[in-house]
């Protein structure tokens, strides 16, 4: 091997490393929405509304604990 091939196999290595990172991501972004979008219609919970609804309860319950 010689001086040149031993620097440009990581180098090339790594680039293919990122790009197959890349690829991976990119079903794993999409299945991760879609398990989302599911858990939220089959628990028939309203996303916003419920979310700061339980925001507000817990900022409430948290300052009773401080007057306690």
């Amino acid at each position: 091997m010689s001086g040149v091939s031993l620097q440009t196999d990581p180098a090339n290595a790594l680039e293919r490393n990122t790009r197959l990172t890349a690829r991976v991501r990119q079903p794993e972004k999409r299945l991760s929405e879609e398990l989302r979008t599911t858990v939220w219609t089959e628990s028939r919970l309203r996303a916003p509304a419920d979310l700061d609804q339980l925001q507000r309860r817990i900022t409430e319950l948290e300052r009773q604990l401080v007057d306690l």
